[in-house]
């Protein structure tokens, strides 16, 4: 005889009674509700619903919460009873309480739930911060007010200058940490259980390196080291800050983007992602207009530039700049590298040199330029090809073409080169790779050393478009002539000058010529070939091809015909047949320092004591409010077939460059 029988329908499935007959005249027993609300521990403490609700004592149920949060148990045995509620993702796994069931009561409990979440956060809106918006994380587009993280290629030396910090697998002293982008997780909730598992990932741990910590002597854990994932040792923080360095720029192997992966895996093997994107801020290349600080220039070992050298370090200091000098006897500092810089929203960024793959005994000095906030790269293959010097690498001034297109950083230039001697191929790719400043390519093959500096600089100038284009004129320089061939017949030209013979490998006679015999009869003291008939139809043919890179300038530039400005050279094919070198010096190759103009002297025709080529030169850069300065390189540089820009190189300062804005 158990003493009572429930005559309910949701009479106990089990316990000490459950089962057991009654005798008929035993009275039915009050019977316990038990009502389970589960909730969450938030501000509005919302109910959850479909979590699973057990109750254990003299009876023992499950049911799912309904709608409301709740689940109820009725037609049960009166006594002590243990409750608990959980759900995937919430924790305690499970939250527990405890009732007494009252009989023919119903007796209420809450439980309370905890959401834990680990969240991905980048600077994806690239303001420099990093804030609690999560949206877009995994996409990388270009524009304003679109999103895409950015991380820098930390190739400088905070660490020790002959290796790169982003060759090492540790944060380094200095400013190291600021140069990484932050790869913040944080975490919404209390403390998870220990079976839980936060882990990172990254999809080209070849690539770029996580850092566990923006701090000195933080260790890799995601990278060539630390391999493609990576596991929490404990989910006790509320926030950690990681940092990411990428270890190239954007080149033929790499395209600049990299995928990190948050993965979060609980107790019951559930798991959930979140993705975040990030590109490697492009190497943008300055243009003449910005600031200059250094100017490098070649200790010629072999004794062949000193007084040249004394003649351009009072130039320099009185533009403003210091002078670095390197010995060695490969004169040609411009062709052996090229500054660029690249930058983080914060403004943190680095200016890095790109050796030249050009194989002579300048490659191994931009190396030794490193150091902290000074960066270094290859790309290419050294060879001796003299199109992949960086004379045949140069930037515009911002400009906007024909068709309309901005381009806010300007524009790369460069000379492809010529049938047989290209200019080197992964140069080329990671040129265009970079994307913010789509590079244009000039015909330059039929020079004989093929660099665009010899035709072309940009100066800054007043204006809208801030700057002009300079170009080499042979016309120029034949008017200047026969505008004075009657009034001043016998002005001489190249006075006192010798060119190398290169067969020879010895100076020729003087070749100084007066205008009317230089008109009448050419120059064949410099070769039999160079009649006069001969000269005129040579420049004639090489102003033609200038005419052409002229339109092809004013349409992806933008440019009118008062964007330009003329300057007198006269070209022969004097070191190889059918390929061009200057006569008179080309003041185009210029060094462009802080609005002061340095130009070789062209050694042109001169009448009253003032060549007329300089001169021309000098009056149109001073009414441009610039600073001119002629300086004599003939037998240092110009007979080695170079000028001023030839044998110099900038660094500039660089301003934080909002590049991401620009659309490709």
């Amino acid at each position: 005889m158990c003493g009572c029988f429930s005559s309910e329908p949701d009479a106990p499935d089990s316990g000490e009674d459950a089962g057991q007959e009654c005798d008929s005249d035993t009275q039915p027993c009050p019977l316990a509700t038990i009502e389970v609300l589960v909730k969450l521990d938030n501000s509005a403490g919302k109910e959850v619903p479909d979590a699973e609700v057990k109750i254990s004592g003299p009876a023992s149920h499950s049911k799912p919460s309904d709608p409301q949060g709740k689940a109820v148990f009725t037609g049960l045995p009166p006594g002590k009873y243990q409750v608990s509620a959980g759900k995937d993702a919430l924790v305690p796994e499970p939250a527990v309480g405890e009732v007494t069931g009252v009989a023919g009561g119903t007796v209420s409990v809450t439980l309370v739930l905890s959401l834990v979440e680990y969240h991905l956060h980048l600077d994806a809106d690239r303001d420099g911060t990093v804030d609690s918006d999560r949206s877009g994380l995994d996409k990388w587009e270009w524009g304003k007010g679109k999103k895409g993280a950015v991380m820098l290629c930390n190739n400088d030396g905070d660490g020790i200058k002959s290796s790169g910090d982003n060759e090492d697998d540790k944060v380094n002293k200095g400013n190291d940490a600021t140069e990484l982008a932050p790869v913040v997780v944080r975490r919404v909730g209390p403390e998870p259980p220990k079976t839980w598992e936060v882990t990172l990932s990254l999809d080209k741990h070849d690539k770029a390196r996580l850092f566990e910590a923006r701090a000195d002597g933080s260790p890799e854990v995601l990278g060539p080291k630390g391999g493609a994932s990576w596991k929490f040792p404990d989910l006790a923080f509320t926030i950690m800050e990681l940092g990411i360095e990428s270890l190239f720029y954007a080149d033929k192997n790499f395209d600049g983007e990299v995928l990190v992966t948050l993965k979060l895996k609980r107790t019951s093997g559930s798991s959930y992602e979140e993705k975040g994107r990030l590109r490697v801020a492009p190497w943008l290349m300055p243009n003449h207009l910005e600031a200059a600080e250094k100017v490098f220039v070649v200790d010629d070992t072999s004794g062949g530039n000193a007084a040249f050298r004394s003649r351009l370090g009072l130039l320099v200091a009185g533009a403003g700049c210091s002078l670095v000098e390197h010995p060695t006897n490969d004169i040609w500092m411009q062709d052996g590298m090229e500054w660029g810089y690249a930058s983080l929203p914060s403004g943190v960024g680095i200016r890095s040199v790109l050796r030249s793959p050009r194989d002579r005994p300048l490659k191994a000095y931009p190396k030794t330029l490193r150091a902290a906030d000074l960066g270094y790269l290859e790309q290419g293959v050294p060879s001796g090809h003299t199109v992949n010097s960086s004379g045949n690498l140069e930037v515009t001034p911002p400009v906007t073409s024909k068709a309309g297109m901005h381009f806010p950083f300007g524009r790369i230039y460069y000379g492809p080169g010529r049938s047989g001697e290209k200019i080197d191929g992964d140069l080329k790719t990671f040129l265009n790779k970079q994307q913010v400043q789509r590079p244009i390519e000039v015909d330059t093959g039929w020079l004989l050393v093929a660099h665009v500096d010899e035709i072309i600089s940009f100066v800054p100038a007043p204006g809208s478009k801030g700057f002009k284009l300079l170009m080499a004129s042979p016309d120029l320089a034949y008017k200047l002539l026969k505008d004075n061939k009657a009034a001043h017949p016998g002005a001489k030209l190249l006075t006192g000058r010798k060119f190398i013979d290169h067969l020879a490998s010895a100076f020729t006679p003087v070749v100084e010529v007066t205008i009317k015999d230089f008109l009448d009869k050419g120059l064949k003291t410099l070769n039999p070939r160079f009649s006069a008939s001969y000269l005129t139809t040579y420049n004639t043919t090489i102003q033609g091809k200038l005419k052409a890179i002229r339109k092809q300038l004013m349409e992806e530039l933008g440019l009118d015909s008062a964007d330009i400005v003329d300057v007198p050279v006269l070209f022969a094919d004097i070191t190889q047949a059918g390929l061009a070198d200057a006569i008179t010096a080309g003041m185009v190759n210029m060094l462009v320092i802080n609005k002061h103009c340095i130009f070789p002297m062209p050694f042109g025709p001169v009448v009253a004591g003032k060549d007329l080529f300089q001169e021309d030169l000098s009056a149109k850069l001073t009414r441009l409010g610039l600073t001119p300065h002629a300086i004599d390189d003939w037998y240092e540089y110009h007979v080695a077939l170079g000028e001023v820009h030839c044998g110099t190189n900038t660094l500039r300062s660089t301003k934080t460059s909002r590049w991401w804005e620009f659309v490709p």
